[in-house]
């Protein structure tokens, strides 16, 4: 049975690492996986769909395509590095944790990606010009994508006290 999916925004928006912690398991994984990733995928594409009408046609289909791979391509790319980088310091972290706290994350830049397509949308209705529009884009995009970073952050173990861990922490 997997979660709903009005609940499951409401748990991301309002307490993402309480549900990183309830969903760290085997099961918790399974019922979590399905529902955040369609909340994910549908809210980064709602956001492509709104982008692509700064030039209509078939750049509403390709950007509605395109924006999910921007959000999930660097968080599929950059799990295995990060768990390797705990493993040098010395702290157990298990791959159903960083797959639940990036889940969580990329849900809730989804979410909020899809929250600011009316903003954006009546921006792009002013037509501005082309390089504004980008700056505007990355501007969103950063703004959509710092929450999810931080819900991944927040969800993610601190380490142990040892000196490796204090030095990883350093860094980060």
């Amino acid at each position: 049975m997997s979660t709903p999916t009005l609940d499951l925004v409401q748990q991301i928006l309002r307490d993402p690492q309480g549900l990183v912690e309830r969903s760290d398991s085997d099961h918790g994984l399974a019922r979590l996986a399905p529902t955040a990733l369609l909340v994910a995928l549908g809210g980064t594409a709602l956001f492509g769909l709104t982008v692509g009408t700064y030039r209509g046609d078939l750049q509403l289909l390709y950007a509605a395509v395109k924006m999910p791979a921007l959000f999930l391509l660097p968080m599929v790319v950059s799990l295995p590095a990060a768990r390797a980088l705990y493993r040098s310091c010395d702290v157990d972290v298990r791959w159903r944790r960083l797959a639940v706290a990036a889940l969580v994350g990329l849900a809730r830049s989804g979410v909020l990606a899809a929250a600011l397509c009316p903003l954006l949308w009546l921006y792009y209705s002013l037509q501005p010009d082309y390089h504004t529009s980008i700056l505007v884009f990355v501007g969103s995009v950063g703004l959509v994508g710092l929450p999810g970073l931080a819900a991944l952050s927040r969800g993610l173990p601190r380490g142990d006290g040892s000196p490796r861990s204090w030095r990883f922490r350093a860094r980060s």
